[in-house]
């Protein structure tokens, strides 16, 4: 990918808040096997990289571990020549008779058990065929039906424990409504997938989804906690946050019902924090019943606390339109990405602290209602020294470059612009052209911005390739030249 400046580069020298309706998922550890694989190198261990004809590099230690039988395994036949036989000639009879009283209990069985093997059958699958990997060589790819809603929106977030370790988390709706995490991190490197709603509770089917993820006034020595926000059948806001009062408990927090958007309005939540001085604030944006721009604010210092407070801008937009973010610096202000009303992409700069939207900036670029739009953001500071770097970069506090994948019309395929303030909106599509594939239906994306951590960036890939919604895991280019989008591997949602 080129530099993303204009001028030539050269070498720079809750308190766990009291919630109700506590909730304790259940999770289960998902280790499904990739669907799509090709040109596999089987003596490849962990964590080495592979890059194929296509150009596209999978991280092998991302994947969930194959499903694979080993083709050196003796095969085990029972001899039919008759001289093997010869030497035991009532071993035939034997095994006929075995095979008799084997098919009269398995008659048996299969009444008996039938129910218990339609319950467990989803979970136990994958274990009965490692428990065969020596015995027989796989023939046959068994793909469970997809638990997405075919029209799910997808929402995720990141952060770094306080061992260091990465932690990612990714939402989607399930059929039934249900709203579903899958979890993953760097010590636990597999899939982990749990309900994170109550059956009941009242969720919109095709509810757009958003999610944060800090410390509660920006208080360290807290659990950090994760917000996630969706809405009623009516367009009532809710906030689902976790921990509440226990680990992994999820329950309802101070947003819940404050708020009411348009029935087709997209959702954006937003986190930022500082700890020096201490302040924390947490925004929610949407669409209000008359589809102009809506966003509700709750802040605290450490010391006090600020009731959830609503900016109702007047902004006209889309309706359902979508709606992304990206940081212009260290501090709180913010691109935002909106659809006007003629159907265009626009800019907008927001300052989280003072609520005011400035210096509109219009495209060319044309955003259907509900399109998927992801923003991610690249450093490419280091790469020029004080005076190559450009003037807007230092003077208006333009320091990132913003990666910018939207959906086609007809949600083929993808989009990808980047911006920064040297050269502007500018197609790069041509990079990412080896990540996707024909015969896909691109439903929704998401990156990890929403707290405003640049590190290990993410986008996920919401998809539909004819078996059903799927979530593919894209890494981010760090800030580089011509650095390389990845495929980290396909995201299963599995529940026990």
């Amino acid at each position: 990918m080129p530099l993303f400046y204009s001028t030539n580069p050269q070498a720079g020298g809750a308190g766990e808040e009291q919630g109700t309706g506590c909730y304790q998922p259940e999770a289960a550890t998902c280790q499904q096997q990739d669907y799509v694989r090709a040109c596999q190198d089987h003596d490849q261990g962990d964590g080495i990289e592979v890059r194929y004809p296509s150009g596209i590099e999978v991280d092998q230690s991302r994947m969930p571990p194959w499903v694979e039988f080993d083709p050196h395994a003796p095969l085990h036949a029972r001899s039919v020549s008759k001289e093997a036989n010869a030497a035991v000639p009532d071993q035939e009879t034997m095994e006929s008779k075995a095979l008799v009283a084997l098919l009269i209990l398995a008659i048996i069985g299969a009444g008996v058990g039938g129910g218990v093997g339609a319950t467990v059958g989803r979970g136990t699958r994958r274990q009965g065929a490692e428990q065969d990997a020596g015995n027989r060589v796989n023939t046959t790819t068994i793909i469970p039906p997809s638990l997405i809603l075919g029209n799910s929106s997808v929402t995720a977030v990141h952060w770094k424990d306080s061992s260091g370790n990465k932690e990612y988390r990714v939402y989607v709706q399930e059929k039934d409504g249900s709203i579903l995490e899958a979890a993953w991190a760097s010590n636990m490197p597999t899939w982990n997938s749990s309900r994170i709603t109550e059956e009941g509770y009242d969720i919109m089917l095709g509810t757009p989804l958003t999610s944060s993820v800090g410390y509660p006034h920006a208080d360290s020595t807290l659990s950090l906690v994760k917000n996630v926000y969706y809405l009623g059948r009516a367009g009532t806001l809710y906030e689902r946050q976790s921990p509440v009062k226990r680990v992994s408990v999820w329950g309802e927090e101070h947003a819940n019902g404050l708020y009411t958007t348009s029935t087709d309005s997209t959702t954006l939540a937003l986190w930022y924090e500082t700890f020096d001085p201490l302040g924390q604030i947490l925004a929610v944006v949407f669409q209000g019943a008359d589809s102009s721009l809506s966003i509700a604010k709750y802040t605290s210092n450490g010391i006090s606390e600020g009731p959830w407070s609503i900016n109702n801008t007047g902004l006209q937009l889309q309706v359902g339109s979508a709606l992304a973010a990206a940081p212009i610096g260290s501090g709180t202000g913010l691109r935002l990405y909106v659809a006007g009303t003629k159907g265009a992409m626009q800019v907008y700069q927001y300052n989280l602290t003072s609520d005011e939207i400035s210096n509109p900036i219009s495209t060319n670029l044309d955003i259907l209602p509900h399109a998927a739009l992801s923003i991610s953001t690249q450093d490419n500071r280091d790469y020029f020294t004080s005076t190559t770097l450009p003037e807007c970069a230092t003077r208006d506090g333009h320091e990132l470059t913003d990666l910018i994948l939207f959906s086609t019309p007809d949600r083929s395929s993808l989009n990808f612009i980047s911006w920064n303030c040297s050269s502007g909106f500018l197609d790069q599509t041509s990079y990412i052209a080896p990540l996707l594939q024909a015969n896909r239906t691109y439903l929704g994306l998401t990156g990890t911005l929403t707290s405003f951590n640049p590190e290990d960036q993410r986008v996920y890939v919401l998809f539909d390739a004819g078996n059903g919604p799927e979530i593919e895991e894209w890494e981010v280019p760090p800030g580089a030249q011509n650095a390389n989008w990845k495929v980290l591997g396909r995201v299963p949602v599995i529940l026990p």
